[in-house]
């Protein structure tokens, strides 16, 4: 399993920089210190190394989400916490946040046949949180959770992909502070809106 690891290692690098399709399986076989043929003992292609490898970085990320989310009750901050907490992770990982919003769409296979189950998981984070704000009446009740947590994914990913394609990086912790505040002003009960 080391060498696995290792072998995942050197790829989140050397995809992060070329992209896949300019992408070797000896690119990553040098990257890793291996001879070519080693990567096939542990991944049948280029394909399947991303698939893994996509799985070991959500896995990841959604380890991150939850211990974040643990620490916070309340539905407004669980979903400030939630923006915050991804882009923290982009910011702290551009070759991590390059692999998942940059390098995957270049593989056909990954967006043609791929069963993506843990970015289900992820959206369904997103959505509890959402359905939690509308049974709580924090939010407003025609908030539907699975559309609006597809749209904040988009535009996080959208922020997270012209963040990594800029030359000149600003903190994303502003940013991650000005889209909650928008997200929620809309998305939150007003007191002054009549019913």
């Amino acid at each position: 399993m080391a060498r696995q690891d290792e072998i995942l290692r050197a790829a989140i690098s050397v995809l992060a920089k070329k992209g896949f399709q300019h992408t070797k399986i000896r690119d990553i076989a040098k990257a890793a210190g291996v001879a070519d043929g080693t990567i096939y003992l542990y991944f049948k292609n280029k394909d399947e190394l991303l698939v893994r490898l996509f799985e070991e970085v959500m896995q990841r990320v959604l380890g991150i989400l939850r211990k974040a989310l643990e620490k916070v009750t309340e539905p407004e901050e669980k979903l400030r916490c939630f923006l915050h907490t991804h882009l923290h992770m982009v910011e702290e990982e551009p070759e991590i946040a390059s692999i998942i919003s940059v390098v995957l769409r270049q593989s056909t296979t990954f967006l043609t046949e791929y069963e993506n189950t843990l970015f289900v998981e992820y959206l369904r984070l997103l959505q509890d949180i959402l359905q939690e704000g509308v049974d709580a009446g924090v939010f407003h009740s025609g908030v539907d959770p699975i559309i609006t947590g597809r749209a904040l994914f988009g535009a996080v990913d959208e922020l997270a992909l012209a963040w990594l394609m800029s030359r000149q990086k600003s903190s994303l912790e502003h940013t991650s502070s000005v889209v909650a505040d928008m997200v929620l002003n809309g998305l939150c009960q007003s007191l002054e809106r009549p019913a």
